[in-house]
């Protein structure tokens, strides 16, 4: 379950990350106290995601999202819950629950890490090379061509898992997660 929270312009977060010395002139200082205060009470029950301008917050228990948000409820953007039992049945597997089927069975994920670009470029033509078994996003194609030493997490689908084996044999511990697509 997903409780989304935006702040605005004035997010402390991208003052602080524009430049250690800008003041955060547009700081909602209780707003950052109350969320201070949330995480500590609830260490263990919620994980937290920021996403600049948003914060997003996980929880198993939708009534103690629902208590979170209540004082900040204007702030709240979306909330999303599981749409049945098939659903819940399905992200307790670790599968992604998709809205229309396609030919792609799963979605692959890799880590955030620094790679050279010889593994990235291997990466690149093995997977170009198995044609429409895999379909990269642009962003996981982008992150494969670039000549930066560290790669950003990106994903791309395929119709085979049985290709991370190679995957692993030509950067080991490249594979974040392999994910199976459900539709429902």
């Amino acid at each position: 379950m997903i409780s989304t929270y935006q702040y605005g312009s004035g997010y402390n977060g991208y003052a602080l990350a524009a430049s250690r010395d800008r003041k955060l002139i547009d700081a909602n200082v209780s707003q950052l106290e109350y969320f201070k205060k949330i995480v500590l009470e609830h260490e263990g029950q919620i994980k937290i995601r920021i996403e600049e301008p948003f914060l997003t917050i996980y929880a198993d228990d939708e009534s103690l999202l629902l208590n979170i948000a209540d004082p900040e409820k204007a702030a709240v953007t979306e909330f999303h819950r599981p749409s049945g039992a098939a659903a819940v049945a399905a992200l307790n597997r670790g599968e992604c629950i998709v809205k229309t089927a396609t030919e792609y069975t799963h979605k692959v994920v890799f880590k955030e890490l620094a790679i050279g670009a010889e593994s990235k470029a291997s990466i690149y033509n093995y997977l170009t090379g198995l044609g429409d078994i895999v379909k990269m996003t642009k962003g996981c194609e982008r992150n494969l061509r670039e000549n930066r030493f560290w790669f950003t997490s990106s994903y791309f689908y395929t119709k085979d898992e049985s290709i991370l084996t190679f995957l692993n044999l030509i950067a080991p511990g490249v594979v974040a997660g392999i994910y199976k697509l459900t539709v429902l």
